[in-house]
């Protein structure tokens, strides 16, 4: 498997990841450093990503039905929750903010918490 074969799937999973002389950085978008993995073995990043994606997918269905629960419409998708904030323009146009949201503390900004 080829590097750019590697990266391409991995970022199918909604991860972010890049590889710098050899070794893949592996991460769920939005998470610190800290969380990041790093390897030098393809099929290691490969397996990585995918159970980082599957831990992940839980934690961001939690995060959407906490959104959803401040009555703003939220779904859970690609590595990230999608919301869709209710506002007026200055006009009193009323309309919808999508945002795309990856973490409890940018749904508390965007709600205004």
């Amino acid at each position: 498997m080829t590097q750019r074969t590697t990266l391409a799937q991995i970022r199918a999973l909604g991860l972010t990841a890049r590889c710098t002389d050899g070794e893949f950085r592996i991460c769920v978008r939005g998470y610190p450093e800290a969380a990041a993995y790093y390897t030098h073995d393809a099929d290691d990043a490969l397996s990585t990503a995918r159970d980082m994606h599957a831990r992940s997918e839980p934690q961001l269905h939690r995060l959407a039905q906490w959104i959803r629960s401040h009555a703003v419409h939220a779904f859970a998708r690609d590595g990230f929750v999608l919301c869709g904030f209710h506002a007026v323009d200055r006009d009193n146009v009323p309309f919808t903010e999508l945002q795309h949201v990856r973490s409890l503390a940018q749904a508390r900004d965007a709600l205004g918490y």
